[in-house]
């Protein structure tokens, strides 16, 4: 079995982690962050309404209290000034499930990612912070086998 002399085996590899490249422009770190402070807001309107609901003024007690329950957009909600809060929190909740849940479940695909690459990570660790590292690496790692096999072939005959 012969290798083919003429493919370009840096060109095939960047062309095969070509999607890895792209996917160094996501700041992992920066994704884990804005989910912290996204929990912080979430608290604070859970405090709001806990702490301080019942000083909002209900002018509109009478108001049909089925508008706006099953709103699902936060600029969608309308009500008194505590309808409003009681809502907001519950929108704010709802967004936060379905976020947790694509969280962990990038995460999983993450250490399963990291795992395939042979990067074995303790089961506290977060795999999304270890992702975005490794992945600049492997980028780092295509760069320089690109370089050195364009080196290598101008000085072969």
């Amino acid at each position: 079995c012969q290798a083919d002399e003429s493919r370009n085996a840096a060109e095939v590899l960047t062309n095969e982690l070509h999607a890895v490249a792209v996917a160094t422009d996501i700041a992992c770190q920066n994704l884990s962050q804005a989910i912290r402070a996204f929990d912080h807001d979430i608290g604070m309107i859970q405090a709001e309404c806990e702490h301080a609901g019942d000083e909002y003024e209900d002018e509109l007690a009478d108001m049909d209290e089925s508008f706006g329950n099953d709103v699902t957009n936060a600029l969608e909600i309308r009500g008194s000034a505590r309808q409003r809060l009681d809502r907001l929190q519950k929108v704010l909740q709802r967004l936060r499930e379905v976020m947790s849940i694509d969280f962990d479940e990038t995460g999983m695909l993450a250490r399963d990612l990291l795992r395939f690459c042979g990067v074995a990570l303790p089961e506290a660790s977060d795999a999304l912070l270890e992702l975005e590292p490794f992945l600049k690496q492997l980028t780092e790692f295509t760069s320089v086998f690109d370089q050195h096999w364009k080196e290598v072939q101008s000085e072969l005959p």
